[in-house]
């Protein structure tokens, strides 16, 4: 069907004689990929000795444990709660849990292959 050719191909373009036909998209996925694992390596890597351990210990402690919102000084210098402000943290619980996450990609992923594989798992809700 000529729908099925324009939308799988739309400018028409055939590979000449030699050259790949796989898509840039599917070659930019693969790429994407390969950093990503590659990152996920070597952040294990990275917190996998003892020193490693404990400065991610302190800094899930410090995040992701702690309290993401704290009143301001003015609190306690006696202005009225409705005037006072606080602070709220953001972004430091998202760095420590990719960390976490990358060593645990990185632990369950042996090879590229099997990280490919837990991508194209994702879409299926299969992710045992």
């Amino acid at each position: 069907m000529v729908w099925d050719s324009a939308y799988m191909n739309p400018l028409g373009v055939s590979p000449k004689d030699g050259e790949a036909t796989e898509d840039p998209q599917t070659e930019h996925h693969q790429e994407a990929a390969k950093q990503r694992y590659d990152y996920c390596v070597h952040m294990a890597q990275i917190f996998k000795s003892d020193q490693g351990k404990a400065v991610l210990k302190t800094w899930r402690e410090n995040t992701i444990e702690a309290s993401a919102w704290s009143p301001a000084l003015a609190q306690q210098s006696g202005i009225e709660a409705a005037n006072a402000h606080a602070y709220a943290r953001e972004g430091q619980n998202a760095f420590v849990r990719d960390i976490e996450v990358c060593i645990e990609i990185a632990h369950k992923c042996k090879t590229l292959d099997d990280f490919s594989a837990m991508i194209n798992q994702v879409g299926t809700g299969n992710l045992n």
